[in-house]
């Protein structure tokens, strides 16, 4: 699957493209138009487009836009989309001035699935954080949501979904969804507890980490992370029995060949995509 993406010469990602704006200009990037629609329509979604959306209207346009580039099967479209869809289901009014409906979460699903199935172990990610829906939450659910969980046509959480496109994700070498699976199994939230699992994930999610950022270390929030998780592993390290420390170290180490992997070029195109759109919520809300 991965491979095949690779080949297509029309699913080919630049993440230094999200730098310049010269395609907003109307008539511009005509020679990227010609040579990658789905990559051009995109851009022109994602840097004309998004940070105007403040209404039902503009929302629209935007996924419009966005549908455009998933014609030309460009998978960041269909993730994209699948994102405001959550976005607007979850906090429309707050983040786009345009109140979610029922019907926003069945097409966040879909396209996220199209988007899993074009080989984005981010969309597989995020299928599975909403499937999740904070039930690994101590305290009650603390969503701000459009849509109450008892509107919703599809029951959440579903932790045997969101089990699924969690191990999906993380054994595709996601950091995110390892993290995620080992504060499952640590919790025994969805899955049997297993401090053995909750070590190993922990684990392999720090090292997949330095391999999606290699700047982690000199970001200051990243530092800040990447900290919190090493001393999350280690303290469930040490809550392991020496029978149990010694098969951690061989379940890493035999998990480490399978699922430590180098992030494809989809993956970081999309999370330079997703950090994008994030630091522009960020702004709306704040005012």
């Amino acid at each position: 699957m991965l491979s095949s993406l690779a080949v297509n010469s029309s699913t080919k990602h630049n993440s230094s493209t999200l730098s310049t704006t010269k395609i907003c200009e109307n008539g511009s990037d005509q020679e990227l138009l010609q040579k990658n629609p789905g990559h051009y329509f995109f851009r022109r979604a994602l840097l004309c487009n998004y940070e105007h959306i403040n209404n039902q209207e503009t929302f629209d346009k935007t996924i419009a836009i966005l549908s455009k580039s998933a014609q030309y099967k460009y998978p960041p479209a269909y993730l994209l989309i699948g994102i405001l869809y959550e976005n607007k289901y979850e906090s429309g009014s707050l983040i786009y001035n345009a109140k979610g409906v029922p019907q926003d979460l069945s097409k966040a699903i879909i396209n996220l699935e199209i988007a899993s199935s074009m080989g984005s172990t981010v969309a597989q990610n995020k299928l599975a954080e909403l499937y999740l829906d904070d039930a690994h939450l101590i305290e009650q659910n603390t969503k701000i949501k459009d849509i109450s969980n008892a509107d919703s046509l599809i029951p959440l959480p579903d932790m045997t979904k969101a089990i699924y496109w969690f191990k999906l994700a993380a054994k595709n070498g996601n950091p995110a969804a390892q993290g995620s699976l080992s504060e499952l199994y640590k919790m025994g939230i969805g899955i049997p507890q297993n401090y053995v699992k909750a070590y190993v994930w922990q684990n392999l999610s720090i090292v997949s980490q330095y391999r999606y950022n290699k700047k982690i270390t000199s970001d200051s929030i990243g530092k800040i992370l990447l900290k919190s998780h090493i001393e999350t592993r280690d303290k469930i390290y040490k809550e392991l029995s020496a029978n149990q420390k010694i098969e951690a170290q061989k379940l890493s180490e035999d998990y480490a060949k399978k699922f430590v992997k180098k992030p494809s070029e989809l993956d970081l195109f999309s999370t330079n995509s997703i950090s994008y759109i994030s630091a522009i919520n960020i702004k709306k809300i704040l005012g």
